[in-house]
């Protein structure tokens, strides 16, 4: 904490496009180091909050934002001025409100979520994410809870779950490595 973190239990790193370092932690407190000055930037929002699940799981960027999986939904982060767009994003298609989101990646401007409930995926360009209704949802073959991971890569989606590995060809989700 001397050094400028907010709190030590930290649980998610990402480094923006601008050589800057998201630090997440439990509490929800997110720290932003500049590398470049050694200067911290502090967002206090999530943490001051009443949701019951504060903690950052994952912090993920696409183009100037910084969505934030949280323990009740996503957050979406202007990485210009530190400014939350949207409110949260706690209603993910067909899943229970405040549903857990473990992790995020995105392919082709759709954002896909890892979540307590299983794959949550919307179009984050041209759509509302507000809107459940935007989510579409994946929680059948090994993705049916606690999915903890999720990944783009080569074309496809690939997601770990505590009972197995899934991945989206873009179609349909497949058990990896083929059934």
């Amino acid at each position: 904490n001397l050094n400028g973190l907010i709190n030590n239990d930290l649980t998610s790193l990402a480094l923006d496009n601008n050589s800057r370092l998201w630090v997440g932690a439990s509490d929800g407190s997110i720290s932003i180091l500049n590398i470049q000055n050694n200067t911290w930037k502090y967002i206090f929002d999530i943490k001051n909050s009443t949701e019951a699940n504060k903690a950052i799981n994952f912090l993920y960027q696409t183009g100037s934002f910084m969505f934030v999986a949280t323990g009740y939904g996503i957050q979406k982060i202007s990485d210009i001025n530190y400014t939350f767009v949207d409110a949260p994003y706690y209603k993910l298609g067909s899943f229970p409100n405040n549903t857990i989101v473990y992790a995020l990646t995105s392919r082709n401007n759709i954002l896909y979520a890892a979540t307590k409930a299983g794959v949550a995926y919307a179009d984050y360009a041209n759509s509302n994410l507000n809107n459940p209704a935007s989510w579409t949802n994946f929680n059948s073959l090994n993705l049916t809870a606690d999915v903890k991971t999720i990944e783009s890569y080569d074309n496809k989606i690939f997601a770990g779950s505590l009972t197995g590995f899934s991945y989206y060809d873009g179609f349909i989700w497949r058990l990896y490595p083929n059934p």
